[in-house]
């Protein structure tokens, strides 16, 4: 489900105002704070069912049942942070409000842009995302972080965040040109979402569907089959896009960087950073030569 850009503006609008009026102290937003100031009570437990959290309102009050079964059995997780604070949109949005009073709560499943039909649970990620970094104080703390991977690296510890939506937010508020892509743990292509820089030049689908279609000496290749917890290198456009001709001026390199999410999967970066001065692969070499010969 794509959002309007003017829907994100809003909600984005909206969980910032949320933060300077409850949490408005620097450090990862004060969840518990915001939960108390509005009376919402939260329950950590343990569920069968699958589903990260639902809200359910109940006599003059609101309840939040968090399943710790998919956060580990830690409520402090960066997880269950954003399947609260994604609770906690369906709390602040006003149309979700409404519904929580006229319809059966519906539990939710969390998780940014991860192929979300719902209209009503994006527009909760958004939210979540947004109230867990505020976009101004993201932006500013992204300041002379270093690379994409290593500024995601560094906000993702200062605001509390899963690498994940760490990433997707550094994508949405720090560098346009620059792609995020998510890998299952068996190293299929689970979603790759390109920024806006990106997309506009074309730069929007990847050629690639999975591990064995990926340069053998990829960082992100050397991530996946295990042989480093973390890496970094450099790719041609043509090598990781489709419609991107050899010989054409649009084949430029690309860095890329990747990093292992444990039981999550993978996650890769690509960006143009600093491109010059990491090591080309091999594939894309020969790639890269072919262009000028």
């Amino acid at each position: 489900m794509k959002l309007q850009m003017s829907r994100r503006q809003e909600l984005s609008e909206l969980a910032e105002s949320v933060v300077e009026l409850h949490s408005p102290l620097a450090g990862p937003v004060d969840l518990d704070k915001i939960l108390l100031e509005n009376g919402i009570r939260l329950h950590p437990n343990r569920f069968s069912e699958n589903f990260d959290a639902v809200i359910v309102p109940k006599a003059h009050t609101f309840h939040i049942h968090l399943n710790l079964r998919k956060v580990n059995g830690d409520p402090t997780a960066p997880r269950a942070r954003f399947s609260i604070a994604h609770e906690l949109g369906h709390y602040f949005i006003d149309e979700h409000r409404k519904r929580l009073l006229e319809e059966p709560p519906h539990p939710s499943l969390c998780g940014l842009f991860d192929a979300n039909e719902c209209r009503e649970e994006d527009e909760a990620d958004h939210f979540a995302a947004n109230l867990i970094m505020p976009p101004s104080r993201f932006k500013k703390a992204a300041q002379g972080q270093g690379s994409p991977l290593q500024t995601i690296l560094n906000l993702s510890q200062k605001f509390d965040a899963s690498l994940t939506a760490t990433a997707l937010q550094y994508l949405n508020h720090v560098s346009d040109r620059s792609m995020v892509i998510r890998w299952t743990p068996d190293g299929n292509l689970a979603w790759a979402i390109p920024g806006s820089g990106y997309r506009t030049e074309g730069y929007r689908t990847v050629l690639f569907k999975n591990r064995e279609k990926l340069p053998k000496d990829s960082a992100t290749a050397n991530v996946i089959s295990r042989k480093q917890e973390t890496d970094q290198g450099v790719l041609t456009m043509a090598t990781v896009f489709q419609n991107v001709a050899l010989s054409g001026e649009r084949n430029t390199v690309v860095k890329d960087e990747a990093l292992a999410l444990g039981d999550y999967g993978f996650l890769t970066i690509l960006s143009d950073y600093e491109t010059a001065a990491a090591p080309l692969s091999e594939r894309a070499k020969r790639r890269h030569e072919r262009k000028f010969n």
